[in-house]
């Protein structure tokens, strides 16, 4: 199981659109669901404390394909922010939620279109929260 670090902001924010589930359509709640599975062996830390290395909710990243080598950047949104086409992923996407609270040097499953790939976090280019931008 992969340690998982969360800013006690961000759990808020989910723990809210969890609990609103009952709001949405069922598609949307089953990725509510899947996330809040991954919340719950979560480790929350402080906006303040959260490590510059850890995926944040806005947060800019390199991943690269362990299959394929190709390193593609993406940014972590929330769903009414996603943009695929700019690569702005939702974090009720699999991507999305595999990637919140990861450390750079983390490796994971994503199923793609072409199947289930093994991806690693090559860098954060922009974290919020080390960037003193603790309420965006």
């Amino acid at each position: 199981m992969k340690q998982l670090f969360i800013t006690d902001f961000d759990m808020k924010r989910f723990e809210w659109l969890v609990s609103n589930s009952d709001k949405f359509d069922e598609e949307y709640k089953c990725h509510l669901s899947n996330l809040g599975n991954e919340l719950k062996n979560a480790i929350v830390i402080e906006q303040t404390a959260i490590p510059s290395d850890v995926i944040t909710m806005r947060s800019r990243f390199k991943i690269r394909n362990i299959d394929t080598n190709e390193v593609q950047t993406y940014t972590l949104a929330f769903p009414f922010d996603a943009i695929e086409e700019k690569n702005i992923i939702s974090i009720l996407s699999s991507f999305g939620t595999a990637v919140i609270g990861c450390k750079i040097g983390s490796i994971f499953d994503v199923n793609t279109s072409s199947g289930k790939q093994k991806m690693r976090i090559e860098e954060i280019i922009y974290q919020p929260e080390s960037a003193g931008h603790y309420y965006i």
